[in-house]
């Protein structure tokens, strides 16, 4: 995702992906969101820390 920010969008995970499954790395200047061994998205620029920090105001369960 290349314009993804933390303090206006929202990430949705469906199928038994939940935030307290995902993974969440830093890759150089971005994050990448992982379940398992699969890469779900990468984001652009953003900061694996700023995203943990966000929690519940990104991560939505449905």
């Amino acid at each position: 995702m290349t314009d993804f920010q933390i303090e206006f969008d929202t990430l949705v995970f469906y199928t038994g992906i939940t935030s307290e499954t995902v993974s969440i790395t830093q890759l150089d200047n971005n994050t990448a969101l992982s379940f398992g061994d699969e890469t779900l998205a990468i984001l652009n620029e953003v900061k694996a820390e700023d995203l943990i920090a966000a929690g519940g105001d990104v991560f939505l369960d449905a």
